[in-house]
């Protein structure tokens, strides 16, 4: 083979999601070029991810000690030595650490650094002192190029560093259109039965992390308004969390229990009917999220998104067209527009097809995938 790429993702593998999805196209393109690509998470693949990933010319490894702040140079250098990679790239992992300098002390040709973080609620975006940028700039200086997955990101990192603008590359995240054409196309009334969910509800789901930036509280306290107008509407929750306990006691303090579904967590939303068998796909987030990859995923189906005009969101979803924007922590809000889609079939139709072309034109996981080659340098020359 002529070289390892070794990616390394400061994310738990417990589903099939965005970023396993990524992974595994990263790796059939590095392959089919004589790569190979070596894996790297905090904790080990859920078997069902395991198994998704596990291609001929890959290795997955699980290495805490690398992903566990402080000095984990001795974990990260021991990665170098046994793979011998010549582009490194991490993900969720931030910009400052000895990582950089490591790497090219062992031979690494290459450093990238993907920003997926989300942001806190109370960020602004403003520069730093010009001192704390230089600072910056000096421990920066090995990485190649820092990957920004959203304009958002792009303008909080050029605030926060000294990088030159030139130093950055805007690759949005990509959803994997051959798969959800795929599950798309399978019969998923089992997802309703499996969850007894009436059959003839409007569905509106939320898929996330259950954590309170994520905005599930909102959720809830819009659907006490949506099922007094709408009482065929359902609610479902995909997801665990630090939180899951906490909204189901909202929940049941509420009196939704009958109209609320909490599935926990699902190893593969894709083939287990989350977005084919959901009407509306909500998103209330509270925090500036980098993306929303939940959100590209639902439009893929063409299903119509409710979600909040904060951080990367709105470079997704184009209000009144692909679905809604509303503000951040405005149940009221979130309640009226979920309420215009649910007693609207046609006007779900209507977005939802929108929201597919969208995707389909500007959110592709082979284009993210090739740019990703582009900037790794090695893709044929035709």
């Amino acid at each position: 083979m002529p070289g390892v790429v070794l990616s390394l993702f400061h994310i738990h593998p417990v589903r099939i999601d965005g970023t396993a999805m990524f992974a595994r196209a990263l790796s059939i393109r590095l392959g089919a070029l004589g790569f190979q690509s070596v894996l790297c998470f905090p904790s080990p693949p859920e078997p069902a991810v395991h198994e998704f990933l596990s291609l001929a010319n890959v290795v997955v490894e699980a290495v805490p000690a690398v992903f566990e702040g402080g000095f984990s140079g001795w974990s990260f250098i021991r990665l170098l030595r046994l793979h011998r990679p010549v582009i490194v790239h991490l993900h969720y992992m931030g910009l400052i650490s000895p990582f950089p300098w490591l790497a090219r002390v062992f031979g690494v040709k290459k450093f990238f650094v993907t920003d997926h973080g989300s942001r806190p609620e109370t960020h602004l975006i403003g520069r730093q002192h010009w001192w704390k940028r230089i600072a910056k700039t000096a421990i920066h200086n090995p990485i190649d190029c820092v990957v920004v997955v959203s304009e958002f990101v792009l303008r909080s990192q050029l605030a926060f560093t000294h990088l030159a603008y030139k130093r950055f590359q805007l690759i949005h995240n990509g959803i994997d259109l051959e798969r959800v054409a795929t599950a798309a196309a399978i019969p998923h009334s089992g997802f309703r039965s499996r969850f007894r969910i009436p059959a003839d509800s409007v569905l509106i789901t939320q898929v996330s992390w259950l954590i309170e930036e994520k905005g599930v509280a909102d959720f809830i306290e819009a659907a006490t308004m949506v099922v007094a107008v709408c009482p065929q509407a359902h609610f479902c929750v995909v997801g665990t969390g630090p939180c899951l306990n906490q909204q189901k006691q909202a929940v049941a303090t509420s009196d939704l229990d009958s109209y609320f579904t909490f599935t926990g967590q699902l190893a593969d939303p894709f083939f287990e009917g989350v977005f084919s068998s959901s009407d509306i796909i909500c998103q209330p987030s509270r925090w500036d999220e980098a993306f929303g990859w939940v959100i590209g995923e639902a439009m893929a189906f063409g299903r119509p998104v409710v979600a909040t005009r904060v951080g990367g969101i709105p470079e997704i979803v184009r209000d009144q067209v692909t679905g809604f924007l509303v503000e951040r922590r405005d149940p009221e809000e979130l309640s009226r527009r979920l309420i215009q889609l649910a007693a609207d079939q046609a006007l779900r139709q209507q977005m939802g097809t929108a929201g597919a072309q969208e995707i389909r034109d500007r959110f592709a996981l082979d284009s993210n995938i090739r740019e990703h080659m582009l900037l790794y340098e090695i893709l044929p020359s035709a």
